[in-house]
């Protein structure tokens, strides 16, 4: 009997060591997700200095999973009064002080602000390569793409244009000749390689909504989109001042626009969010969700020309404010409720919204009790 006993129990070591290896091998064959952030229109004021939200995302992607980050364009303020390259170098450079602090490659396409003419050609491609490419990020096809016409350099003075409120001539157009190439190359290699199974496009116009190119996008572009069988999002980064942010789905493709707000005078930032775009391996769309930047952003008028030391100092401070001492209860409150909006509320899921709604709600009219209860009792005394 002892015996009996003792080769069952081995047997059952054996399978349970066996079932432990299985469970471990495919553990170890599964692929990570592919998480990426997506932000657009994050240009500065008109005075070629950085968008104030800026340091809060830097600091705020830090606490988000991710591969990579993707900049949809209009990146700087960029129409100087006049083209040196010294001076749009001095406005990258601003920028980039920030945006080298990310731990993660930076993908940039360019927009109407950074790419117009020949000699912001030449500089957004001397420090930032081509300014349209691809990239495989595990099964994942990743196209960015230059959505904005080229102007004459010189034809126009596009500084004292824009600073006069006046509109601009340049405007965003679908890709033409070899851009076209690439993208219809690309899209049928891709078709033809069983490793890639997604495939997320970006750039700065939003070509399927703008009246001079959105009859073009969905009678040749869409259509070829959903020939390749594989394309499930394509982004834009063109939204900022008061433009709402336009996501649709077609023939199962995600299009999303994002961008960061700026007001009438173009000093200060007023709202800011970014996608996170999550690819698990086994599913078939991919999960996006919207982050907060700043809840209750807060508003100061960056410096004209370079920007001083003391000033960036004194950003960093009130990024470390906000997320460790020195915070009022109030401030604590708002944090609390931004993260939580930010793990509870992804574009295209309704039910998940609708529920973080009603939590909301409740949450609301519990403290309206709460309030409404101290109130009375004070009237008692």
């Amino acid at each position: 009997m002892r015996q009996r006993r003792l080769l069952i129990g081995c047997a059952a070591l054996i399978v349970i060591l066996c079932g432990r290896a299985v469970l471990t091998a495919h553990s170890a064959s599964k692929d990570p997700p592919v998480r990426f952030v997506f932000a657009g229109h994050i240009r500065g004021p008109r005075n070629f200095t950085v968008n104030s939200l800026l340091p809060y995302f830097v600091e705020d992607i830090s606490h988000v999973n991710k591969d990579f980050v993707v900049m949809g364009g209009d990146i700087i303020c960029g129409y100087t009064t006049a083209y040196d390259e010294a001076g749009l170098d001095r406005e990258w450079g601003l920028v980039d002080t920030y945006l080298d602090e990310i731990d993660v490659p930076v993908y940039r396409v360019p927009g109407n602000h950074d790419w117009h003419s020949v000699i912001t050609k030449e500089v957004f491609n001397r420090r930032y390569g081509p300014e349209y490419y691809s990239f495989t990020v595990r099964d994942v096809l990743f196209i960015g793409l230059n959505s904005t016409k080229l102007c004459p350099d010189g034809s126009l003075d596009w500084g004292n244009i824009w600073l006069s409120n006046s509109p601009l001539p340049n405007v965003p157009q679908i890709p033409k000749g070899a851009q076209w190439d690439f993208l219809t190359g690309q899209l049928k290699d891709a078709a033809e390689d069983s490793r890639v199974r997604h495939i997320v496009i970006f750039m700065n116009g939003c070509l399927w909504k703008d009246p001079r190119t959105g009859r073009e996008w969905w009678e040749r572009v869409h259509p070829m989109l959903v020939r390749s069988g594989k394309v499930d999002m394509v982004l834009s980064g063109e939204a900022g001042d008061d433009k709402s942010d336009v996501s649709l789905a077609e023939d199962g493709i995600l299009y999303l626009r994002n961008g960061w707000g700026i007001t009438d005078n173009k000093d200060f930032s007023l709202r800011g969010a970014y996608l996170q775009v999550v690819f698990e391996e086994g599913t078939d769309r991919p999960k996006v969700f919207t982050r907060f930047i700043n809840f209750t952003p807060e508003y100061f008028q960056a410096l004209a020309g370079s920007m001083p030391e003391d000033t960036r100092r004194h950003l960093e401070e009130k990024v470390r404010r906000s997320r460790g001492g020195g915070q009022s209860s109030l401030n604590r409150a708002r944090m609390i409720i931004r993260d939580w909006m930010n793990e509870h509320i992804r574009i295209y899921d309704r039910v998940n919204n609708i529920k973080a709604v009603i939590v909301l709600t409740l949450a609301g009219m519990a403290l309206a009790g709460l309030v409404c209860g101290a109130f009375r009792r004070g009237r008692k005394r």
